[in-house]
């Protein structure tokens, strides 16, 4: 797992975003590669972490955040590169839709799990990104490369939104 913070002071709001994916499963890596991605256009204080989706160290992860934004691979239902938008600070995931970890438990498990525990943080929107390639290779397939590119802006203006000051503030 990498990690960046771009600066923010303790009285800030903590925004967490979180790409999970295994960069050597095609399609599964875009999470990771979505990290990557929007890393350097955070706002300041936003940390950004790649992460490999286990249970109780993506816990750990977002202890104590207000906001987290998750991005991972699910399996496609409608074509490659759809995104999926889930409020699971609301409802429980689809679970089926997040069944391709390599580890017993799956993302959806992991939330289930963290509210349960009432270790949930404030906020967090689940973004899945359908892919159809699993297999063990180093590329993305088109759809789903430029469905991260889509997302990067997209998580980028919820972001902005979400730490915009309350009017009145």
């Amino acid at each position: 797992m990498t990690q960046q913070n771009r600066g923010r002071s303790s009285e800030q709001t903590r925004v967490v975003v979180i790409g999970i994916g295994n960069p050597f499963r095609g399609d599964d890596a875009v999470g990771v590669i979505f990290s990557r991605r929007i890393r350097d256009s955070v706002p300041r204080g936003v940390t950004v972490l790649e992460h490999d989706g286990e249970p109780a160290k993506l816990m750990e992860a977002w202890a104590g955040a207000d906001m987290v934004y998750l991005v991972d691979a699910v399996q496609a239902r409608v074509g490659a590169g759809q995104i999926c938008r889930f409020e699971a600070h609301r409802e429980p995931l689809p679970a089926e839709l997040f069944r391709l970890s390599t580890h017993v438990f799956g993302v959806a498990d992991a939330i289930e799990l963290a509210r349960n525990l009432n270790e949930m943080p404030g906020g967090l929107v689940v973004y899945g990104i359908q892919g159809t390639r699993f297999d063990h290779t180093s590329e993305l397939s088109p759809e789903v490369d430029n469905a991260c590119d889509v997302l990067v802006f997209q998580v980028l203006d919820e972001i902005r939104d979400f730490l915009k000051p309350e009017a009145g503030e």
